[in-house]
């Protein structure tokens, strides 16, 4: 999701939406990703987990309800 998605979710009246699912990063990933040598193309965005859940938490959804998915670091195979 880019910033102007995530805004426009964010800032979007609670009506226009009957449910919300957001699929994202775990905060460990930046970690893989910079070891893979990937960190600067995949630096923080505002669909982080620790950056998504407060907003959340703290109404962002408008009333909406909200399913996200953390992808984490589990996932990941190297060499696959």
């Amino acid at each position: 999701m880019s910033q102007e998605e995530s805004k426009a979710y964010f800032e979007a009246p609670s009506s226009t939406f009957d449910v919300a699912v957001i699929i994202t990063r775990c905060d460990e990933l930046q970690m893989i990703f910079a070891g893979l040598g990937k960190g600067d193309s995949y630096g923080a965005s505002t669909t982080h987990m620790s950056k998504l859940l407060p907003r959340i938490e703290g109404g962002g959804g408008g009333g909406c309800p909200v399913l996200a998915f953390g992808i984490s670091g589990k996932l990941y195979l190297p060499g696959e």
